[in-house]
């Protein structure tokens, strides 16, 4: 449709850069008009004649000439013969046409001339009449001009006929939307056709001469022609409607739009509209060509927009589209208000601009691989092809023949059934997408079963793992709790001091085991929750390894096994790692090693890999020559809650998670951990860590607790507001010959510095009113006493991160809870001297 619709615009708009006869110019044609050489001989051989070349023309300026005036010798030679197409463009001007016509037929014996010469009622043959063949039809194939008057002389008498789509449509001799007037013409006679025309449209006057019985089968034709077309149009747009009501896809209610907009301009143009609904309205078909055409491009650009999904495929032109809708309504309400000429005019502009945008569009969408965009450009593709065909036919540069005459029927036939298939392969694709959606949806949704199936598998297998490790959890804090409650009772029931004091030893070595599982745990907890922090210092080797292998050397004696450590001599004494961290995973090593080994011996060897020497690595290896790694254990060997045997007969303890840490560890201190297996025979595990050794002398202090070795006494202020915690602490430091103050809180602890100066402080942290962190600070800040006091923080909170936290509130050292008299002298002999 698209394409007839083109056709009509830029046929009319290419007309106005025809060269149109100047105004009040009335010359003399060289060829006198009653020449012989532009009478329309009408021959035997043939029943159709064009008159192209054969019209005669003459511009009335100023639309006074009336027959009478045409006929005079000095106007008749004004009429030119210069022209083999009659287009003249847009005038104000009216116009006349002269076409001489003979008859050079041979006389029919079947004609009844006497019935119908002179005659002006032209249709009063009976059904079983012969048609003469003196009986002819003349048509002019444009159905919209204003005013035509049509003037048929024959020897000394006139006929004249008022036609035009100005007129009512009952004044047609013959009720077709082209203007079809039949006339009589004898054998061997001659006659004159004069036609006035006075349009607002283009001048245009196609003029086909025809027997009686070609026109009766050519018009037979011609419906039947049209009423294919619009039965394809018709159904068209009865498919496209059912589609929406079942799809509710606003590119089906565009396109219904295009379809019925595009109906009118048929209607309108064909004068199918005056004939069957404006008939007297004839006014009417001005107004109805301008704003269906407008209304028509406007739906089209909204069908590209939502077919081609142009915002996303075509941003830019998505805007244009925009605009370009914005000014087909500006055009639409002008076309109410200005002359039809200015109308055509911007109508033409609208549709070349629309109809390079949308196919800029669909052959971009195209080539982003939108499939259903074929059929959208080959769909307008037929919009260049019938406009060019048209155009070329309108400027009689190809021969006027049945296809170039209705290229634009065939253009917008295959137009509309291009666009339906367009549709269609749109919602092929889209059902196509749904399926595969849906296949995607239902493999999603068996992969996520799948999936599902697997985490609740393993969920049950960590919640059995998790139940054996608070059971575990509970069995291994229970034991040296029970140690520490029963050693004591026998000591607080014992008379013999030496054997009360064995039953203290013993609650002591239960509570340093039970404070070793509790360590472990928040060692545990704070690696799953992300919080721990790796901190690298300058820090003495020996410092760090010879309280874990003393430890380990008492353990392997009691099990009566063998210890043996060998340290490196290349190692530095000072090297940069985290003390706290690489103290963790050597006791979690050295522990396993001596649980699970009953005979032979336990060793651990310190050496320096130098094979990369931009990159030495510090390896720590422990060996043991206990039951080892069986090869299914591997791979949970670092697993947390994963043990050799988690059942009640198993023959060792622990809560399964030390090994886990000792990996997290390894990894954020940027080493490794690895296991190199030799089941039964016992295993090796190795930590490797970078080897970043510090240039300056360390050496390793050790503190005595001999009384001959202490300095003088100090006054030293507790800060603490457990009772029995500054009870235990008041009583090491006496025991240590030292001053002591007490505060309970932050508060009480400024007011006694206020007072008394003392020489250090150990500071809780967590106490109610002030706590130990406020406290530092406020002392730090201090004028009126030394702020410079060193302060030793003494606390349960036993993070990686808590011992930071106190050294940035101002406090000088660390210690966690449990104390024991020996880290509170250490301490002061390092910040009192």
């Amino acid at each position: 449709m698209s394409t007839y619709l083109l056709t009509i615009i830029l046929s009319l708009f290419l007309a106005f850069s025809k060269s149109s006869i100047a105004s009040g110019s009335e010359t003399v044609s060289d060829v006198a008009p009653t020449s012989v050489q532009n009478t329309l001989v009408l021959h035997p051989g043939n029943d159709e004649f064009s008159a192209k070349g054969h019209i005669g023309y003459l511009e009335d300026s100023e639309q006074r000439l009336i027959l009478q005036d045409i006929l005079t010798p000095e106007i008749q030679s004004q009429f030119n013969y210069d022209r083999s197409d009659i287009s003249m463009g847009y005038s104000k001007s009216a116009f006349w046409f002269r076409l001489n016509l003979r008859n050079d037929y041979p006389l029919s014996s079947n004609s009844n001339l006497s019935s119908l010469k002179g005659s002006v009622d032209y249709m009063t043959l009976g059904h079983d009449q012969v048609l003469p063949s003196n009986l002819w039809s003349l048509e002019i194939a444009s159905p919209i001009i204003d005013y035509l008057e049509i003037y048929y002389v024959l020897g000394d008498q006139t006929i004249r006929l008022d036609l035009g789509d100005s007129r009512p449509f009952s004044q047609r001799p013959i009720p077709l939307s082209s203007f079809v007037v039949p006339f009589t013409l004898n054998p061997g006679e001659n006659a004159e056709i004069y036609i006035r025309m006075k349009t607002s449209r283009s001048v245009r006057l196609p003029i086909t001469i025809r027997t009686i019985e070609r026109t009766v089968s050519y018009f037979k034709d011609y419906q039947i022609g049209y009423g294919i077309y619009f039965g394809i149009i018709i159904a068209s747009f009865l498919y496209n409607l059912f589609m929406f009501l079942y799809l509710r896809d606003r590119s089906y209610l565009f396109y219904l739009s295009c379809i019925a907009s595009f109906a009118f301009v048929i209607g309108s143009v064909m004068g199918f509209g005056q004939d069957y609904l404006w008939r007297p309205y004839p006014w009417l078909t001005n107004y109805i060509i301008v704003e269906s055409i407008v209304c028509y491009g406007i739906f089209a650009l909204l069908f590209s927009q939502s077919f081609l999904h142009t915002k996303k495929h075509t941003p830019r032109l998505h805007v244009v589209i925009n605009a370009l809708v914005v000014f087909g309504v500006v055009i639409g309400l002008m076309g109410l208000l200005i002359p039809y000429s200015t109308s055509v005019r911007l109508v033409a502009l609208f549709t070349v601009l629309h109809t390079i945008v949308i196919l800029t569009s669909g052959v971009i969408t195209l080539f982003k691989g939108v499939k259903e965009a074929k059929y959208f450009v080959l769909a307008w593709s037929t919009v260049l092809i019938g406009v060019s065909m048209f155009a070329l036919l309108s400027n009689g540069l190809v021969p006027a023949n049945f296809f170039t005459y209705y290229s634009a029927q065939f253009g917008s036939a295959m137009e509309v059934v291009l666009l339906s298939l367009a549709l269609a392969d749109r919602l092929r694709q889209s059902e196509h997408d749904k399926i595969r959606l849906e296949r995607e949806a239902r493999n999603a949704l068996k992969q996520a079963n799948e999936e599902l199936s697997v985490a609740l598998e393993k969920l049950k297998q960590n919640n059995k793992l998790k139940d054996e490790f608070l059971a575990t959890i509970s069995h291994e804090l229970r034991t040296p709790m029970n140690g520490v409650e029963g050693a004591l009772e026998l000591a607080d029931n014992e008379a013999n001091p030496q054997k009360a004091k064995r039953h203290l030893k013993v609650a002591m070595e239960s509570a340093k085991g039970m404070t070793h599982l509790v360590d472990t745990i928040l060692e545990y907890s704070e690696i799953q929750a992300g919080k721990t922090l790796i901190e690298r210092q300058n820090i003495c080797l020996l410092e760090i390894i010879n309280p874990i292998t003393t430890q380990a050397e008492s353990a392997c004696i009691e099990k009566s096994i063998n210890f043996e450590f060998n340290l490196d001599k290349e190692i530095a004494n000072t090297v940069e790692a985290d003390g706290r961290a690489l103290s963790v995973v050597l006791t979690h090593l050295l522990d396993n090693a001596v649980k699970f080994t009953a005979d032979g011996g336990v060793k651990l060897s310190v050496t320096v890999d130098k094979h990369d020497l931009e990159n030495p690595i510090l390896v720590f290896s422990v060996f043991d020559t206990g039951i080892g790694v069986p090869k299914e254990a591997l791979k949970d060997i670092f697993t947390p809650f994963q043990q050799l045997d988690g059942s009640f007969s198993r023959g060792y303890g622990g809560l399964g998670i030390g090994l886990s840490i000792c990996n997290e560890l390894a990894i954020k201190m940027q080493g490794q951990l690895s296991v190199y297996k030799n089941h039964p025979s016992g295993s090796e595990f190795r930590l490797a860590i970078p080897y970043l050794a510090v240039n300056t002398v360390a050496s390793v202090t050790y503190y005595s607790n001999d009384s001959n070795d202490r300095k003088n006494s100090r006054r030293i202020l507790v800060v603490e507001d457990n009772l029995v915690n500054q009870k235990i602490l008041v009583a090491i430091l006496k025991s240590l010959d030292h001053q002591v103050l007490v505060a309970n809180d932050g508060i009480e602890a400024l007011a006694v510095l206020s007072k008394e100066p003392v020489s250090l402080i150990f500071m809780d942290c967590q106490m109610p009113c002030m706590d130990g962190f406020e406290t530092t600070r406020r002392i730090r800040e201090s004028v009126s006493f030394d702020s410079k006091i060193p302060i030793v923080a003494v606390t349960a909170n036993a993070m990686s991160g808590d011992k930071t936290r106190c050294l940035d509130a101002g406090m000088n050292d660390y210690v966690k809870k449990p104390i024991n008299r020996s880290t509170v002298e250490n301490k002061i002999m390092q910040w009192c001297g």
